[in-house]
């Protein structure tokens, strides 16, 4: 690494959007891969990598730990260009609701603060923070953007402020998040109906705007042809995070038992793991189709998770609630259409070149569904849906909006 001008570091190999000077941007963010569990938050990790491609790139993400830990641990990586900082605390059971959350909050700045300072030793003050999920966070980019005039952008994922969800509550959160989204140099989400969300809560901003969530088209790619035989079964794939709340995997296990009942020629495969995990698998031991019309595939990564999603013929999304998975994006990368709930921004991508939507809480809808993408799933062309994909969520179009958000927050002409 060699010192430009400024005293930045600058690092040879890096698209060189900001001329000779690589500026320093901290991510903040609520979710993000951890050693307790590595899938929340990729979505991030992706904005962080592709900020690593033109600039200097920390992130901070800080995890409280009930009862197995007795002393906060920092774990620094280098993981591909990203500098960053795990701050793992140790946050005790409280019983006094108010006085426990008062201080879990301090222990959660602390461990932000620790996290922060380690960051700026490393590469110095931020030229530019970026905020990932509201409020806390950005509360303390505000704090840091008041003392030494940093900006900050905020992109935010949460679907809590859409009224199927309707769980953004309580006057002070309201009254802070307001204050931090107005003070910020921009405010991006994935899907516009997330967008309006926030404006429905008065959540004001000049500088709305859309940021895509990155897909690897280059890694995602169509099977082989030939890989499935016609006298397979049809196979579609849902993946999530097991949590039945929003992703509604009972809802398809039930809607699975009534199809079964009408033919026998599919295979459902489930991908993923999380809190609802073991006992799905039960419910669908004892409604008789686990192994023989469902198959539990547990957490796939990497090469698994695209043969996965590339060798099925459909995948199906059947949440209650959303705002836009990556795993869509990553289908269409695939080549694959989509059934889905229509929920939250799914229908601002899901048309009848890419999918089929059904109505969500149906499972009558859901069936229907199902039965026409298994009949007409070959309808859909492969290629259109993968340009697709690469037109909205490819390296090339998240790199370019990223660029320009950063470059109007820090004032580059």
């Amino acid at each position: 690494m060699n010192p430009s001008p400024s005293g930045k570091q600058s690092y040879p190999g890096r698209e060189d959007y900001f001329g000779s000077v690589h500026p320093h941007i901290l991510f903040l963010t609520r979710w993000y891969p951890h050693q307790y569990d590595p899938m929340p938050g990729l979505f991030v990790r992706n904005h962080a990598l592709i900020a690593a491609g033109f600039a200097v790139t920390s992130v901070v993400y800080v995890h409280g730990v009930v009862k197995s830990l007795n002393r906060t641990v920092i774990e620094q990586t280098n993981d591909e260009g990203i500098l960053t900082w795990r701050v793992y605390y140790p946050v005790p059971s409280l019983r006094l609701p108010l006085l426990g959350q008062v201080w879990k909050g301090f222990l959660f700045l602390r461990a932000n603060c620790q996290g922060i300072q380690h960051a700026i030793r490393k590469s110095g003050k931020p030229d530019l923070i970026h905020v990932h999920i509201l409020t806390r966070l950005a509360a303390i980019a505000l704090v840091l953007h008041w003392k030494y005039r940093i900006p900050y952008v905020i992109t935010e994922h949460w679907s809590r402020y859409l009224p199927s969800v309707d769980t953004f509550k309580g006057w002070a959160r309201k009254w802070l998040t307001r204050l931090v989204v107005k003070r910020a140099a921009a405010v991006t989400t994935p899907t516009v109906n997330l967008q309006n969300a926030m404006k429905g809560f008065r959540l004001e901003n000049d500088h709305y705007l859309l940021l895509p969530n990155l897909v690897d088209t280059e890694r995602f790619i169509p099977a082989p042809a030939g890989h499935i035989k016609d006298s397979q079964p049809v196979q579609f794939v849902h993946v999530s995070c097991f949590e039945d709340r929003s992703k509604n995997i009972s809802g398809l296990l039930r809607v699975i038992v009534a199809l079964s009942g009408k033919r026998q020629d599919f295979r459902c495969r489930l991908v993923g793991v999380g809190e609802d995990f073991e006992a799905l698998s039960v419910m669908a031991e004892e409604m008789g189709i686990k192994d023989h019309f469902v198959i539990f595939s547990g957490l796939l990564e990497g090469d698994s998770l695209v043969d996965a999603i590339s060798t099925a013929d459909f995948m199906v999304i059947t949440s209650h609630y959303e705002n836009l998975p990556v795993v869509i994006g990553e289908a269409f990368s695939c080549g694959i259409p989509v059934l889905s709930t229509d929920v939250g921004g799914i229908s601002e991508i899901i048309s009848e070149h890419t999918g089929r939507l059904v109505k969500a809480r149906d499972d009558k809808a859901l069936l229907e569904g199902i039965e026409h993408m298994l009949d007409h799933f070959h309808e859909y062309e492969q290629k259109a849906i993968r340009d697709f994909a690469i037109q909205h969520f490819g390296k090339q179009a998240v790199t370019d909006t990223l660029k320009s958000i950063y470059m109007n927050a820090l004032q580059i002409p």
